[in-house]
This record gives C-alpha cells, structure tokens and sequence, in this order.
C-alpha cells in the first residue's frame, strides 16, 4: 500500500449549483464544478488569462455544501 498524501486547496466560483443525493445509509454525496483563473504575462508583455475548471464529489454523513452554497458563489475547497 503507498503511504503517499495528497492534499488540495483550491478557491473559485460555483460553476452551477451543487447536484446533492443521498445514499441508503443516509450519506450525503454532493457533486460541484469550480472555476479558478490564472493571469500571466507573456514575454512581450502581453496580459493573458485562463479559467481551470475542476470538478469534485464530497461524500459524508453531515455534508450540507449544496445547502449554502449556490452558482458563481466564492469558495475555498481543502481536502
């Protein structure tokens, strides 16, 4: 077994509002879209900028992200 961790932290807008279901043993699972924009400059000077879009699934037994949150709302995901 690899004894490896990955981590992520990430802010962005709500691409859409969260989907949210239930399992049968009560487990919210809750399904998102975020956008997260990079700017740079090239190397003649040039502004250039760029949305990343990442989805993700939380799953647990007191999830209520879809509850509070809805689309184009501001947040730091972590995990």
């Amino acid at each position: 077994m690899a004894r490896d961790l990955n981590k992520v932290q990430m802010t962005g807008r709500l691409g859409a509002d969260p989907e949210m279901r239930y399992t049968p043993q009560g487990h919210a699972v809750t399904t998102f879209r975020a956008a997260s924009n990079r700017s740079w400059r090239t190397a003649d000077g040039e502004a250039l900028r760029h949305a990343d879009l990442s989805g993700a699934t939380t799953v647990s037994a007191r999830n209520r992200l879809g509850a509070f949150l809805g689309a184009a709302a501001f947040a730091l995901f972590a995990g």
